[in-house]
């Protein structure tokens, strides 16, 4: 039995044209143009396409996905595969200024320093999971104990 799809695309002369649509709009399609249509009421030039979700993202900060430009047909079916690129220097450091902003700035946190392996600030210590909820205060270097005072402010537990 033929699968049934949700959404696909014109092919002319063994490549896909146009933009993936779905059955609906490609049957509406076939009946205003006069294309020959399947018994599946979808147009004979028009072949499934199924999107490919995006991968988890890469281990590496560096890297990201990028969707394929072109259509690869798999198994009968049109596709757009996910590439993994290396971000450019103008993307990565787009990426540490805005984590610069939020912990040196925003935060205030001076002491913290950027490792550029996993792609984001450090504390000069990590806490103790035997300390239970901590927050970093910047003026005594150290995790303590805290509270959040009305204006939504980590303060210390007392």
């Amino acid at each position: 039995m033929k699968p049934a799809f949700k959404h696909y695309i014109k092919v002319e002369n063994g490549k896909p044209v146009g933009d993936p649509t779905d059955m609906y709009s490609a049957h509406f399609i076939g009946e205003n143009q006069g294309l020959e249509m399947g018994a599946d009421g979808i147009p004979l030039s028009f072949e499934p396409y199924v999107a490919t979700p995006q991968p988890a993202d890469p281990v590496n900060w560096k890297r990201s996905h990028k969707l394929s430009e072109e259509l690869t047909k798999v198994d009968k079916v049109w596709t757009r595969k996910w590439d993994i690129v290396t971000l450019s220097k103008k993307e990565q450091k787009a990426i540490k200024d805005v984590c610069t902003a939020r912990i040196k700035t925003d935060l205030g946190y001076t002491s913290w320093t950027w490792d550029d392996v996993r792609g984001t600030y450090v504390a000069p210590s990590q806490p103790n999971p035997e300390d239970g909820a901590v927050w970093w205060f910047e003026e005594d270097q150290a995790w303590l104990p805290f509270t959040i005072n009305d204006a939504g402010e980590h303060v210390k537990a007392e």
